[in-house]
């Protein structure tokens, strides 16, 4: 598996204002940290033809990163795994969650589209 890319920088939160006040007024599984990823996430998935953010020992993603092996091995595929609990990794999760509406991971996006996180999407 290829290295986990540095920590990306935080970018100033622009988009998302009105949105992280009503999620503060609710119960719901959006816990923003007060900054946003969705600049950075924007810019990988456009980067690479695949790209997967995945979680450290999580049955699904390895199956998945499996499949893509399998299946597109002459496509560059990238992966993101995480597996602390640092709060710009939390925050990441937040921002996929909120990017695509899905709650698991894995995370897929094919050329720039989520396409899903369930091995019936490859």
């Amino acid at each position: 598996l290829p290295t986990l890319p540095e920590v990306p920088e935080y970018e100033e939160e622009n988009d998302y204002t009105n949105y992280f006040t009503l999620l503060s007024n609710r119960n719901g599984p959006y816990n923003s940290y007060g900054y946003s990823y969705a600049g950075y996430i924007e810019r990988q998935i456009r980067m690479y033809p695949i790209m997967m953010y995945t979680l450290v020992q999580c049955i699904p993603c390895e199956r998945a990163k499996h499949v893509l092996a399998v299946s597109y091995r002459d496509v560059s595929s990238h992966f993101l795994e995480l597996g602390g609990d640092e709060e710009w990794q939390r925050q990441l999760k937040v921002d996929l969650q909120r990017i695509t509406g899905a709650l698991t991971f894995p995370y897929i996006f094919l050329c720039g589209t989520y396409i899903g996180g369930l091995l019936q999407e490859l």
